[in-house]
């Protein structure tokens, strides 16, 4: 038996309703999606309608049309810009919209309002290097996330013989996220994973956590190449790392990678030429797997270990890169002060690049290479 069900559709009253904004702040210079807010709102039948955006002084500075609403959401994706295309300062802008519906073209129009700010402070740099602070492999600058904002990065290492546990070649991955807490205040945690190649002997495995505050915050007046009055940006690192297993008992096992275990205090200075930035960053380390290397020289488990104490150790370590918001290269080295933690230990070279394939996406690729085979001993202070 069949039966037959008349529906009828009544069309829906026009409405605009939920105006929101991707990004309540956002800075124009930040690459990729990262540098625009899309202000949305949502319409319950066909229509049509404007936006319009004002500055602070309430002066319109860019207006789009709706010629017809064919979805339920509607969007435009603002870049900071007046209608001729020019960057917009710093300030809290007001956009409104005036809609009217198909059903009704010559009634009156529905509005609804929203604001977004430009804030050029808040720095989106896609420099973590998963090692804990943003910067290069071997070396941190100045930068942190600014308040609200979550970043995640991968790098992909290759190690030649000598330059990680064991006596072969190895891969190395890295894994790091990194979350702003307020302005110039962030936090990240990281792991590493190395697989040593054509052997069976077990690779490095550290997570960690760091603590960066950028007490003197770089301006936002980057361009170019400039030589002339550089701008100077500082920032403090305080962050450790924990072995998941027996390979990274030896705090210095895994020193290649930027990440060891044991606690980490670093400052990181940075001197920015435009797009050309050069890095300096002085750390010191407190291991407290470290063992009594005279009786204990090649541990296998920290626990084990008849003579272990805590030992402090530091590093220098340097860089240079260019950083072209969707492109970066930098070299960075580190020279540890205490060479005879790990015998033959050779000074890291790193070079480093990451890109941006996709908003949002960052992968990195970095080859280390030693530039020398041992450090000269100097002075070791054992807690």
């Amino acid at each position: 038996m069949l039966a037959t069900v008349d529906v009828h559709f009544v069309p829906a009253r026009f409405n605009i309703h939920s105006p929101q904004v991707s990004r309540v702040r956002f800075r124009p210079q930040n690459p990729g999606s990262f540098g625009t807010s899309n202000l949305s709102f949502q319409a319950t039948s066909a229509g049509n309608g404007q936006l319009a955006i004002m500055d602070p002084q309430g002066e319109l500075v860019r207006t789009h049309d709706f010629p017809t609403f064919s979805t339920w959401t509607q969007s435009f994706t603002w870049d900071g810009r007046d209608k001729d295309g020019t960057l917009l300062p710093d300030g809290d802008y007001s956009w409104k919209v005036q809609a009217m519906g198909a059903d009704n073209p010559d009634g009156p129009s529905l509005e609804l309002n929203g604001r977004v700010t430009i804030d050029s402070s808040s720095f989106i740099k896609f420099r973590s290097s998963a090692n804990g602070p943003s910067g290069l492999p071997l070396v941190s600058d100045s930068y942190t996330l600014p308040g609200g904002a979550f970043q995640t990065a991968a790098r992909l290492d290759y190690l030649p013989e000598g330059m990680a546990s064991g006596n072969s070649d190895a891969v190395q991955v890295a894994l790091g996220i990194r979350f702003g807490i307020i302005k110039n205040l962030e936090i990240s945690f990281n792991g590493l994973g190395t697989l040593a190649l054509g052997t069976t002997s077990q690779g490095a495995t550290l997570i960690g956590a760091n603590l960066a505050w950028a007490f003197l915050p770089l301006p936002d007046n980057r361009a170019g190449l400039s030589l002339a009055a550089p701008d100077l940006g500082l920032s403090l690192n305080l962050g450790g790392a924990f072995p998941l297993n027996d390979s990274t008992a030896y705090p210095m096992r895994a020193w290649s990678s930027g990440l060891v275990s044991g606690g980490r205090l670093g400052l990181a200075a940075q001197l920015r030429f435009g797009l050309l930035s050069l890095l300096l960053e002085p750390v010191m380390y407190l291991a407290p797997w470290a063992p009594n290397i005279a009786t204990a020289p090649v541990p296998s488990k920290p626990t084990s270990l008849p003579d272990a104490r805590a030992t402090f150790f530091g590093s220098l370590n340097g860089g240079v890169y260019l950083d072209l918001d969707w492109l970066l290269f930098g070299i960075s080295a580190a020279l540890h002060t205490d060479g005879n933690l790990v015998p033959g230990l050779p000074v890291p070279l790193s070079a480093y690049l990451q890109i941006m394939p996709l908003d949002g996406l960052t992968i990195g690729l970095s080859a280390m290479l030693p530039i020398s085979e041992k450090l000269p001993a100097l002075p070791q202070m054992g807690l």
